[in-house]
């Protein structure tokens, strides 16, 4: 099987849809020979911050000289991008062969046990892993907790608990009480519980309470224990426990994401994985987080976002006055049909002089024209294909001598990537 047609054959399962339960993967990786018996893993559930939190813990122990497999979602440009060790993507080759052999133990396509898109790469990572004899797993849930394809761990070294808010409340509830009591079903009794120090009070009573009931302790920083020091495109350098630490991103509430992953490594530094202060600041200097925040320091500037609920651009629209320095940007925004797309116009529509909107590349998109209608009576274009708006947006941002905001989806923000990264490698040979 070449890599292509283990891509086709993967994006084949698209159709089969969602569907929640673990009876089909404990099923396929009983098959496999139970390779995430095989794993130390970190487990990570939550809203928002999942992806930069992640990268920031397996940055950390990636610095200390592990050997440390990540696994997050969704894709940008590349779905070997999702699955990383050391930050380099599975092999084309491998990632071919485990697709040829995973198909041929597990039920096929027209079986009505057989494995989702999710669940089959999820099987596909596991068993990555473990033939790679990682030291350790950063894991990251796809949606919710409990029903999730990752909640196959009986012994986690760790599980960590981002902010949680609401989202997917058709299918995860609609309080963020009922959306937290699906995201703990990945918390176990041996394991460290770690919460983001920014987790709202109602989220917090859940996690609590089913710790307790367990005989678990959660463990979380303080907000107030990190002092900014210095914020700027790219550049976010902070001070915890007297010590500082740079990030090379963008937001200030990147920071509790980092004391989130610095009280995760300190939990399982203790269960035999010792780091030293010189490789947390390593590793996080190094963290790189696409879409999140992105800053591309073109002509006019790109500021690339994944958000796409209201929690996550409440953050966006907090960095736009301060890295956009007074000048009001473009928008170029695309979201799917089950977020809340009239709170994130509430939030963005004041901040922003004109909108393009497009049609991300999912199932579950809305249509350009109906989100433009979202944003009305602000100037809003629309245009279906994400490319094509970036183009469009781009040129009203460069005669308007502003910045552009492309937001609402990863979605949108990956696929328009390529096209923004291209534009900074222009700028720079014109520099």
């Amino acid at each position: 099987m070449t890599f292509e047609q283990a891509k086709n054959c993967i994006t084949g399962r698209r159709p089969l849809g969602m569907h929640f339960g673990l009876e089909r993967m404990n099923r396929a990786l009983a098959q496999l020979g139970h390779p995430e018996e095989a794993l130390r893993v970190i487990h990570i559930a939550g809203t928002n911050g999942k992806g930069s939190t992640a990268a920031m813990i397996a940055a950390m122990f990636t610095a200390a000289g592990y050997r440390v497999g990540r696994y997050t979602s969704p894709a940008f440009a590349d779905l070997r991008d999702t699955i990383t060790i050391d930050t380099r993507p599975i092999p084309e080759d491998a990632f071919a062969a485990l697709t040829e052999e995973i198909e041929a133990k597990t039920p096929p396509i027209e079986d009505a046990d057989a494995l989702t898109e999710f669940e089959f790469v999820t099987a596909l990572t596991l068993l990555w892993f473990a033939r790679e004899h990682t030291d350790l797993c950063v894991i990251e849930c796809g949606l919710g907790g409990d029903t999730d394809a990752t909640n196959v761990f009986e012994t986690p070294l760790a599980t960590v608990f981002t902010p949680i808010s609401l989202d997917h409340t058709n299918l995860l509830g609609t309080t963020v009480a009922d959306i937290t009591r699906r995201k703990i079903g990945i918390m176990r009794p041996q394991a460290a519980v770690i919460s983001a120090p920014d987790q709202s009070e109602e989220a917090l009573g859940v996690l609590f309470e089913h710790a307790a009931a367990i005989g678990a302790t959660v463990r979380m920083r303080h907000a107030a224990a990190a002092t900014v020091i210095e914020q700027a495109p790219n550049r976010l350098r902070f001070e915890v426990d007297d010590k500082a630490y740079t990030l090379s991103v963008n937001g200030a509430f990147q920071v509790e994401n980092a004391l989130t992953a610095l009280e995760t490594v300190d939990a399982v530094a203790a269960q035999g994985f010792p780091i030293s202060d010189e490789a947390k600041r390593a590793g996080l200097l190094a963290v790189r987080l696409p879409c999140r925040q992105e800053w591309l320091d073109t002509d006019p500037p790109v500021l690339l976002d994944g958000a796409h609920n209201p929690h996550g651009v409440a953050a966006l629209a907090e960095s736009i006055p301060h890295l956009c320095g007074g000048r009001t940007p473009v928008l170029l925004t695309g979201m799917l049909r089950d977020k809340d797309v009239a709170a994130v116009a509430d939030i963005l529509r004041p901040l922003v002089r004109a909108v393009f909107c497009c049609t991300p590349d999912n199932p579950r998109a809305l249509k350009a024209e109906e989100l433009a209608a979202v944003y009305r009576p602000l100037q809003a274009v629309a245009i279906d294909s994400p490319e094509a708006a970036f183009d469009a947006a781009w040129e009203r941002a460069r005669a308007l001598g502003c910045p552009l905001i492309v937001g609402g989806s990863f979605y949108v923000a990956g696929a328009v990537r390529a096209q923004a990264l291209a534009k900074a490698t222009q700028s720079e040979k014109k520099g």
